[in-house]
């Protein structure tokens, strides 16, 4: 049919299709799409015009917009229309998407441009992927031959088109102008698209801190803003157990407001770095050259903007009075943190030309003012379909020039900046002749890149001739000066390279600070300032802190977001670094949270190899009012403002710590400044000298990092507090380390613990010591062991020769000493009298049987009472007889003929009886046997075998043996007691017996006895203490005893006191 008879349903027209029409639609209705539609009700939808399917040689870039669309791997060319609301598929490229088979039912009614309506075959759904992300979009299939076509709304959801409002009219952009056109951009807590993962090392033990106090005048502004960063949503409660717990770390800022940080040092430990690439500084000069217009911005609450993951959420978990909490935003301090949010801009801002990142800031360059704003309204619109925030109090906008690594970007070009060598060019001439030296050796250190450097430091090393006056003549000005150019030119000056290792030397002296940035042991910028007058009281570790807080905020841009090697030459700041930052006096603890942004690793270096660093501090120009304050308007809030102690307690270690005149000296160090070298320290105050660096002074009191320093005269009122559950000395300390700190600390708990009545009556036997065997005798029946048993109510009395091991048993019809030495001489009578008999004391100590033995001439040697082990030889003897008598007994037999047996079976380790080591010979038995086994034969090498099997006991015994320290005379100690209710009593060691490890000790009541050293524990002496109520205190003397002690020490002087302030005296002597 002709078009000429075809009417159109709205204009009424003829002489055209329908479809084709160019008229308007009336009343056109905008919908928002939805993630599942089934049926659409909508009656029209504008969708703008269509143009019939080009070619892809057709299209061009002055055609129109277009962009290619990944559908279910299948590339689409799409033409972006910002008039139109719809989405347009032609059915015959849907049918060639894969698995695109079903489409839902539609009731939309598409008007294109000039009021065509065209009615779509249906509605369908696609993950649409472009180089910006993935978008799901609703598209509209049509039986028309068009070009596929995407409205506005997807193209600004897909990132495509950004909406820009030049406001060319009106002049130029204001900073007024545009916080007003973009609120939104302005307020609230942004968020970057997705979820950031932390990765970490799976091999690294996970760390739970422990909750740090906080003071009670914060306690509500804490909680408050806690709730207000829960309402956030940048922290969320956690319930139930995490692998990971950082400690909390509070900062008050100049307004008073709180900011909540983590002390992430040991998370840091397992965190794997992203590694993202930066660009060179050449690459960035080269774009920022030739631009005349720059708006610097700030992101707000950065790291915040970036979301955590469920997983890195509960890494991220730290303590809190309230319970524990964990980030659910990127936090600030994890070392990849700045890399993850140089990642995050770069992918949403990086396509924009002009927009470059910088560190934290973000800088737009620009060559006219109108690119200037058109750069801007992206950024912003950006900003806007992206959801992040920018700090309307940072903005620096519309500046003439930008300082970055080093140069300085302005309308006329990329120039040095002269702020790096400013610290050389004003660094003062030298004013003695260590001064000279100084500096010459900060020249011959980068002597192989100065040109004729012997030339130019000539004049100055005349002035380092011996017998020579200093006097600074006008040539050596010039020479100084000259090589003071050289320092600030090429080939020494380097330019920075991203790409290249970083280090930082930083150095303070008494009157300044000092440091240098160097890549290649070259220099790439200098910096020194000198110290105010309340720096210069800093204790001499606050400087060399203090130098590197001022090196990475002066080497900031170089710095940032990069791992970098400080070089300092005060050894403490090491292991500081390393630890807790609630551990470090107040003053460092703000000082390392300014460092927590930067990922430093401290390494120490002799100060004779820091020449730069050590003489730009000592050269420093002072400059007032241009005093920088690196360590900021933020404090460190910790337990340290308040302490968990009653005030009557608090106030008497306060006077006590004002009477004090050790602790005076260290307060006096601590406002001063401490000596250089230890010889220069009062000798009252040298036992502090190794903690120095973690002294300091609050509340009235001092500290040791977190510990209080208990003064001496409350030092054992708090002993007898720390002992009141009677633990041991181990675990005394643990507590006391937990707490408190002086001087001796260990030494005086041991000395408390170990003279404790009440510990020493249930304290363990010592640990063995290393066996100490007989001495092999000669030969057979010189050396013999006796002593009596009990069997069957009967009693025995045992004799064994220590060579051969050949025993006599004897009935025993009672055991006083006249029936035991006639059984003895019935013995001596058939095997000789031996030179040595080795015994208990009773009844072989009796006066009866020393006769005997002067008469019979043999020598009495006793073991130790008490002590079974020392007679061992005759205890194990007397176990294997008493175990043969029992047995014979069960069994009913002969004891005689099984005493026969056991002296004619060979002795463990040897191939000899005991019978053919005394005898010579077999004895004959019920066994049959040999006439020639009968005769007589001389034993060889039994004292070498004995000897071997000697020595391999031993080897075994003294595994699990140590020795114990001897004792002299007058030692204080303990006796072990046979009473089970007090297994250890006080006594005195009166001197030391002939036997191996026996001593001559008295006991409380008098009485002397012999005892070996397993059965005595020394016993301390102690200060002052009421630890339990049998000792007393001689306060003259400054000695803890038990009152049956006194006696002994009463008149006793010190020789000498230690530098802990502990007496020592000289070893009592025993006076009978």
């Amino acid at each position: 049919m002709s078009s000429i008879w075809k009417d159109l349903q709205k204009c009424g027209k003829k002489n055209h299709y329908a479809r084709l029409c160019r008229s308007r639609v009336t009343n056109p209705v905008n919908i928002q799409a939805r993630q599942h539609i089934h049926e659409l009700n909508v009656s029209n939808l504008m969708i703008g015009k269509l143009d019939e399917e080009m070619k892809d040689t057709q299209i061009t870039n002055k055609a129109g917009w277009y962009a290619d669309i990944s559908i279910r791997d299948c590339i689409i060319k799409f033409k972006l229309d910002t008039g139109a609301e719809a989405n347009v598929l032609p059915f015959s490229i849907f049918s060639r998407i894969p698995g695109a088979k079903q489409m839902s039912k539609s009731k939309v009614v598409l008007v294109a441009y000039g009021g065509t309506k065209i009615q779509p075959m249906g509605a369908v759904e696609f993950d649409c992927i472009t180089a910006k992300g993935v978008y799901n979009l609703l598209f509209y299939v049509t039986d028309c031959s068009t070009t596929p076509l995407l409205g506005r709304p997807a193209c600004e959801n897909l990132g495509l088109i950004y909406r820009v409002d030049l406001i060319q009219a009106e002049g130029l952009l204001t900073q007024e102008k545009l916080l007003s056109l973009y609120p939104e951009v302005f307020q609230g807590l942004g968020e970057f698209q997705g979820h950031h993962h932390i990765h970490t090392d799976p091999t690294v033990v996970p760390v739970i801190q422990g909750c740090r106090r906080v003071p009670f005048a914060i306690h509500d502004r804490l909680k408050d803003t806690l709730d207000q960063m829960e309402n956030m949503g940048v922290i969320t409660k956690v319930v139930g157990p995490t692998d990971w717990v950082s400690s909390l770390v509070i900062t008050e800022k100049k307004n008073g407001s709180l900011r909540i940080c983590l002390d992430p040092r040991d998370l840091n430990k397992a965190v794997r770095r992203q590694h993202y690439t930066i660009p060179t500084v050449e690459e960035v000069l080269s774009h920022l050259a030739g631009k005349k217009i720059f708006t610097i911005i700030d992101e707000k609450d950065g790291y915040w903007q970036v979301k955590l993951d469920k997983a890195s959420s509960r890494l991220c978990t730290f303590n809190t009075p309230w319970g524990r909490y964990c980030f659910n935003r990127l936090p600030f301090g994890l070392k990849s943190s700045s890399e993850v949010f140089q990642q995050k801009n770069q992918e949403k801002f990086g396509h924009i030309k002009g927009v470059y990142m910088i560190a934290d800031d973000m800088i737009i360059a620009a060559e006219t003012s109108k690119q200037h704003d058109e750069i801007l309204h992206q950024v912003m619109e950006t900003a806007r379909v992206k959801n992040i925030k920018f700090n309307k109090e940072k903005i620096q906008f519309r500046v003439n020039s930008v300082r970055y690594m080093g140069h300085i970007v302005t309308a006329e070009g990329v120039r040095p900046d002269t702020e790096k060598v400013k610290a050389i060019q004003e660094m003062k001439p030298p004013n003695d002749r260590q001064g000279v030296l100084r500096f010459l050796g900060s020249v011959q250190y980068l002597a192989k890149y100065i040109p004729k450097e012997a030339e130019l430091t000539a004049p100055l090393r005349s002035l380092l001739k011996k017998n020579m006056s200093f006097q600074w003549m006008p040539e050596h000005q010039k020479a100084f000066e000259a090589i003071k150019q050289k320092l600030c030119d090429a080939p020494v000056l380097q330019y920075f390279d991203v790409t290249k290792p970083v280090v930082i030397q930083a150095d303070a002296s008494k009157d300044g600070l000092g440091a240098c940035l160097l890549q290649d042991n070259k220099p790439v910028s200098y910096a020194s300032r000198a110290l105010s007058s309340a720096e210069k009281n800093y204790a001499q570790i606050e400087k060399e802190l203090l130098a590197v807080v001022y090196a990475v905020q002066k080497f900031h841009q170089y710095v940032f977001g990069k791992m970098v090697l400080v070089q300092t030459d005060h050894k403490p700041l090491e292991s500081i670094y390393k630890k807790p930052i609630g551990s470090a006096p107040a003053r460092l603890q703000r000082m390392l949270l300014q460092l927590q942004k930067y990922q430093l690793n401290f390494v120490y270096t002799p100060g004779k190899l820091m020449y730069l660093a050590d003489t730009l501090s000592r050269a420093t120009v002072d400059h007032p009012g241009s005093q920088e304050n690196p360590i900021g308007d933020e404090k460190v809030i910790y337990e340290v403002n308040t302490l968990a102690m009653h005030p009557d307690k608090m106030g008497l270690i306060q006077e006590a710590t004002k009477r004090d005149p050790q602790l005076r000296m260290i307060q006096t160090y601590l406002n001063q400044g401490w000596p250089k070298y230890m010889r220069k320290v009062a000798p009252i105050a040298k036992s502090f000298w190794p903690v120095k660096d973690h002294l300091r002074y609050r509340d009235g009191a001092l500290f040791m990092g977190e510990r209080i320093i208990i003064p001496a005269s409350q030092r054992q009122n708090v002993l007898a507090q720390l002992h009141e559950s009677h633990q041991g000395i181990q675990r005394t300390k643990e507590r006391a380390r937990q707490l408190m700190y002086w001087p001796g600390m260990s030494k005086d708990i041991e000395s408390a613990v170990g003279s404790c009545f009440v510990c020493a009556c249930f304290a363990p036997n010592n640990q063995k010591e290393p066996l100490k065997p007989h001495e092999i005798p000669e030969g057979p029946w010189q050396k013999v062991g006796v002593d009596i048993f009990e069997q069957d109510n009967r009693s025995f009395l045992l004799v064994i020769d220590y060579f051969s091991k050949y025993p006599e048993v004897v009935s025993l019809p009672d055991k006083t000493a006249r029936t035991v030495i006639v059984k003895m001489k019935s013995v001596f009578a058939r095997h000789g009298t031996p030179l040595i008999v080795v015994s208990d004391n009773m009844p072989f100590a009796s006066q009866e049987f020393k006769v005997f033995a002067k008469e019979w001439g043999f020598e009495q040697c006793f073991s130790s009472p008490g002590y079974p082990q020392s007679n061992g030889m005759v205890e194990r003897a007397i176990q294997s007889i008493k175990q043969l008598t029992h047995k014979v007994g069960k069994a009913r037999g002969d004891l005689y003929a099984a005493l026969l047996e056991y002296r004619n079976t060979p002795v463990t380790g040897l191939s000899y009886s005991p019978a053919q080591i005394l005898m010579g010979r077999m004895l004959r038995s019920k066994l049959p046997i040999t006439t020639d086994l009968l005769c007589p034969r001389i034993p060889i090498n039994v004292r070498q075998d004995l000897q071997r099997a000697q020595e391999r006991q031993k080897h075994f015994y003294d595994r699990t043996a140590r020795p114990l320290k001897p004792l002299r005379e007058g030692d204080l100690v303990w006796m072990q007691s046979n009473n089970c209710k007090e297994r250890w009593l006080p006594a005195v060691v009166i001197e030391k017996c002939k036997q191996p490890r026996s001593y001559l000790i008295k006991n409380q009541d008098g009485r002397v006895y012999r005892r070996n050293r397993r059965q005595l524990k020394q016993r301390n002496q102690t200060p002052e203490t009421t630890i339990q109520g049998n000792t007393t205190y001689n306060g003259s003397k400054g000695m803890f005893m038990n009152k049956s002690d006194a006696h002994v020490i009463a008149d006793r002087k010190p020789t000498y006191v230690t530098s802990h302030g502990r007496p020592v005296f000289e070893p009592v002597r025993y006076t009978p």
